[in-house]
């Protein structure tokens, strides 16, 4: 605890920038995990003459507990943004004033140890800075006088059990101020994120213990903590003066009055928390509020004319005809005070409780007018004689206080007879249209209604003797809905299944609805498809006479396939068949192409295969309008040869004596066909005693036992089939000895 002082006084004394232009602030806490709580600090700077040396790139904050004031600990809260701004309701109410108020936001996150926070009465948090702004009209000093934001925290366990709160979080503010002996309102609403009981009163902006010698207060002093004292005539309670004086709606936290007096005032608003009834935290704003002599504003003006042009007054009828659509009349809304916002809105006073109407606003943009509209819903009647009564307003968003204009007049809506509909083709054809069923066609329909009332367009197909054909792929056909107008069209794109003659009637229908009435209109269209087949064709450039294709092991074939679609469409190849299944088999396993494809066979018979009979199908495919499969196939059987497994006896005695009469070793009589079957490896020779005395991996190989007479083993190892080994006794049998 200590360490933690001494780093609080040496930081202190690095700083003595003093901050004047802080014009207010307060503290919040929020739960981010058990027992880990985020604690912000919000400071409101005066961005404009406020010195910008004068903002913190860090808060220190301090604890304490109440029932004792025990320092408990510091906190570093370091500056995480100064990018917000607070928002004037007219942003230009911000340039008259010369007010910009920048919010800079600390905060950190603290682990609160239930074995330390753990007091009934819970905790209080302060931070203090010195001074205030030296032009605030209703304390005594402001340039000498610190100020102590506040807040109260409950702690983090009760009777043994976790208890868990976050602060009140006060909403964002608005930068909006008094004008003199005008109303003026500002919410300092809270929300509790716990459904808290929340209770607004105001209270003394506090002093604490900060100084223009001392400005940060190090050391942390506890409470009590003294308030601002107040030049005589003003207080906490009456710290705007006006008629009525700066209140706050315990309920709603909305700050409410009418100044009396021109200045900068500084007032705190207290928040309560409570839970069952009982009291367990606050948190406070401070805030500084100019109150400024207002230049005077003029209200906004309704004008509205009848379809006739005619200026309406109050009280007087506007006459229309229903739609089936919301339909709208215009109105303009006027303001002497160029680049004014003007809100409006309707209200009915008398009429049904479902009409709809339209909020909208608008912005003057220069001018001192803007154009707007009343839109009333579909089908709407006034009964006779009974017309509806409807009240429009118009609100500027004045400096601060906003004026209105009201004009109430009367609805007279009678029904609009529903006009017939028509639907054509969007151009010049013949009554019949003769084209190549699978070419590409597009016919533009478009479906009118005078009165833009609501059309849905649909269409249906027939052979030519009236039977009903069954829309497929490649056509599209006139359809969709809207208001007053709807463009279609009819789309072939290439179309498999046609009638015997050829002939399909289109018949396009539009139906127009409003207000429960239904009128048609009808048109057909004749079209005659003449029938397209395309060919499709694969083949190869083998030079054989026959699809029966000898191969020699070690011995390669090869040549290329291709397929051709007359029509460009796409085409495939894919091969199947057993001779897949054998290496040296090379192919594609699948190829495609617009009009064709192709390509490179090969066969290399080598010694992994087998000999045998293998066939091999490549498979064309392609389609015809979409959904018509067309085939073809190109099939070879391969006969493959390969040689017998033919070996010969295995000797068992070698005389050497030089008569060159069954004195080696080697391949010549065991296996003399060098094929796959009798692919060598090696061969290894072994005595008696199991050491090896020869090894040869060449097929050519011949051994001349040189060595003693005696036993020995040999084994023969070829790449496809077991070892052959046996015995062998070597004699040595000189023939000059015979």
């Amino acid at each position: 605890m200590k360490k933690i002082l001494i780093a609080l006084l040496f930081w202190a004394a690095t700083f003595s920038l003093q901050a004047t232009h802080i014009v207010g602030g307060g503290f919040s806490y929020k739960s981010v995990g058990i027992n880990q709580y985020k604690f912000n600090l919000t400071l409101y700077f005066d961005y404009i003459n406020g010195s910008q040396g004068a903002k913190d790139d860090y808060a220190i904050c301090h604890i304490f507990r109440k029932f004792d004031n025990q320092y408990m600990d510091s906190l570093f809260l370091p500056l995480e943004d100064s990018s917000q701004f607070l928002p004037y309701t007219n942003p230009n109410c911000g340039t008259a004033v010369n007010i910009k108020t920048q919010v800079l936001s600390y905060g950190t996150d603290f682990f609160m140890d239930p074995m330390v926070y753990n007091s009934a009465k819970g905790y209080y948090m302060i931070w203090e800075r010195c001074c205030r702004n030296n032009t605030v009209s209703n304390i005594e000093f402001p340039g000498s006088s610190g100020q102590t934001f506040y807040m109260e925290f409950p702690p983090v366990v009760k009777l043994g059990l976790p208890y868990l709160n976050g602060s009140p979080q006060f909403v964002p503010i608005l930068a909006d101020f008094p004008c003199i002996n005008q109303n003026f309102t500002l919410s300092f609403a809270a929300i509790d994120p716990d459904g808290d009981q929340l209770v607004y009163s105001l209270t003394n902006p506090l002093m604490g213990n900060s100084s223009s010698t001392t400005p940060r207060g190090i050391p942390p002093i506890p409470a009590p903590y003294e308030p601002v004292v107040w030049i005589p005539g003003f207080g906490f309670d009456f710290a705007i003066p006006g008629s009525p004086a700066l209140k706050v709606n315990p309920q709603t936290g909305l700050l409410t009055c009418k100044a009396s007096m021109a200045g900068l005032f500084v007032f705190s608003v207290k928040c309560e928390e409570l839970r069952n009834g009982i009291k367990i935290g606050e948190v406070r704003k401070e805030m500084q509020v100019q109150v400024v002599d207002c230049p005077p504003n003029d209200p906004p003006v309704i004008v509205m004319n009848n379809p006739q042009g005619l200026r309406l007054g109050k009280d007087d009828t506007l006459s229309l005809k229903t739609q089936g659509n919301n339909f709208c009349f215009p109105l303009k809304l006027s303001d002497i005070q160029h680049d004014t916002e003007i809100s409006f809105e309707l209200k009915v006073l008398q009429g049904p409780t479902n009409l709809q109407v339209s909020n909208l606003y608008f912005i003057g943009n220069g001018s001192d007018s803007a154009q707007a509209e009343v839109c009333l819903p579909p089908c709407s009647v006034t009964p006779p004689g009974q017309p509806w009564k409807i009240r429009l307003l118009a609100t500027d968003n004045g400096c601060p206080e906003s004026y209105t204009d009201t004009l109430d007049i009367y609805l007279d809506i009678k029904p609009n007879p529903l006009e017939v509909p028509t639907i054509n083709l969007n151009g010049v054809f013949p009554d019949t249209i003769t084209l190549k069923q699978t070419l590409p066609l597009l016919v533009p329909v478009q479906a009118l209604q005078s009165q833009n009332a609501g059309i849905v367009v649909s269409s249906s197909l027939f052979t030519s003797s009236g039977l009903s054909f069954a829309k497929e792929a490649g056509m599209e056909l006139p359809s969709g809905s809207g208001f007053g107008t709807v463009n279609s069209n009819i789309v072939f794109s290439g179309i498999c299944k046609i009638p015997d003659d050829g002939i399909i009637r289109v018949q396009m229908v539009v139906q127009a609805s409003q207000c429960g009435e239904i009128k048609y209109d009808t048109i057909n269209q004749i079209f005659k498809f003449l029938p397209d087949r395309p060919d499709l064709r694969i083949f190869s450039d083998y030079a054989g006479s026959s699809n029966q294709i000898s191969v020699s092991e070690r011995a390669s074939i090869a040549f290329k396939v291709r397929a051709t679609m007359s029509d460009g469409s796409l085409v495939f190849i894919v091969p199947e068949g057993t001779l897949k299944t054998q290496p040296g088999y090379l192919f594609p396993e699948q190829l495609s192409g617009l009009g064709s494809a192709s390509g490179d066979f090969r066969f290399d018979a080598t010694c992994d295969g087998a000999g045998g009979q293998y066939d091999i199908m490549f498979l064309a495919r392609a389609q015809s309008c979409r959904d018509n499969v067309l085939l073809d196939t190109l099939n070879y059987t391969f006969n493959l040869n390969y040689g017998s497994d033919s070996l010969g006896l295995l000797p068992n005695l070698l005389t050497y004596n030089g008569d060159e009469l069954n004195d080696v070793l080697s391949l010549d009589k065991i296996a003399p066909n060098n094929n796959c079957a009798s692919e060598f490896d090696f061969v290894e020779i072994f005595n008696r005693w199991g050491h090896r005395v020869y090894y040869e991996t060449s097929r050519d190989f011949v051994w001349k036992p040189d060595l003693s007479e005696g036993l020995y083993f040999y084994s023969l190892h070829f790449k496809r089939r077991k070892p052959l080994s046996s015995w062998l006794q070597v004699v040595r049998n000189n023939i000059s000895e015979k």
